[in-house]
């Protein structure tokens, strides 16, 4: 029943990022997002300060923090609705949730079986690169059935 479950929250992530990924996301404006938006709109930092009820100072400094990436979701979520805009977030995996597993499966796989073909080739019983490959593909297998929190400890 957990794998059932398990592919079935799988499916579910996976469909609510298909439109991520088949969008080509822009690239953050060098100086950032706030302040692109505050001067195309030609608002200057003071009124932002108003309606955000900081110091003209503390908008320059939330412009240089999230220009290098180093503000908070809670703070930009709060500029974002102070510019009337809608935030946008997600973790969008550069590979499928299920390849990523797999990959974290045979990396395991690796780690278990070449050492031990190490010591069974310096003991003359050397196995050959296809048998090992065989080996790693079965473990790897295992290891997919097999709990997914293993694959991370």
């Amino acid at each position: 029943m957990k794998d059932i479950t398990r592919d079935i929250m799988e499916r579910q992530v996976e469909a609510m990022l298909a439109p991520w990924r088949a969008t080509p996301l822009p690239q953050k404006p060098p100086r950032g997002w706030i302040r692109a938006i505050r001067e195309c709109l030609g608002m200057p930092t003071s009124f932002l300060a108003r309606k955000l009820d900081v110091e003209q100072s503390t908008v320059t400094r939330y412009e240089s923090s999230e220009a290098t990436d180093a503000i908070t979701l809670k703070t930009l979520s709060r500029i974002a609705e102070a510019l009337d805009c809608e935030l946008v977030y997600a973790l969008v995996p550069k590979k499928q949730i299920s390849q990523i597993i797999k990959d974290r499966a045979t990396e395991i796989a690796r780690k278990e079986i070449n050492p031990i073909a190490h010591s069974m080739s310096l003991e003359s019983q050397s196995t050959t690169l296809e048998e090992r490959e065989n080996l790693i593909n079965n473990l790897t297998e295992q290891l997919l059935h097999g709990s997914r929190r293993d694959l991370w400890r």
